[in-house]
């Protein structure tokens, strides 16, 4: 609500802010560390707006915050999951533990994920779209 061009008390801007650190998944903020590691230049916001409820950038990102961690971590449990496997078929006290990492990982996790981040992940990409450039990593 607060992207649409109104004015919005200060109270409410605070209130969605918070909103959206919840949403988002914000544990730390990880800009300034991605900025370093893919040595992208920092960015201001389209507009006021999208400073308040976090988008500080251009880049998707940045702006995905820790949800974004939260995508890098899936394939490193997939393989903890395929580990396990190779594991329970000789040991049959881990095959439970098998079952529950695979289902969690392959099913639960995942579509909760998805479910979860899609507003975004929608308006990460958005803006990211509207400043696309083949020039440079973000």
């Amino acid at each position: 609500m607060p992207l649409f061009d109104i004015n919005v008390p200060a109270n409410a801007e605070i209130f969605f802010r918070q909103l959206m650190s919840i949403t988002a998944f914000e544990v730390f903020e990880i800009g300034d560390i991605v900025n370093a590691l893919l040595a992208l230049e920092p960015t201001s916001p389209i507009n006021d707006n999208y400073n308040t409820l976090g988008f500080e950038s251009v880049y998707y990102i940045n702006n995905m915050g820790t949800l974004f961690l939260m995508f890098l971590i899936y394939p490193i449990m997939m393989l903890v999951e395929y580990l396990l496997g190779l594991v329970a078929e000789k040991c049959d006290s881990v095959k439970k533990v098998h079952l529950a990492v695979k289902y969690s990982v392959y099913w639960n996790s995942l579509i909760r994920l998805v479910f979860e981040s899609y507003s975004m992940i929608a308006i990460c990409c958005l803006i990211h779209f509207e400043y696309i450039s083949f020039s440079n990593v973000g």
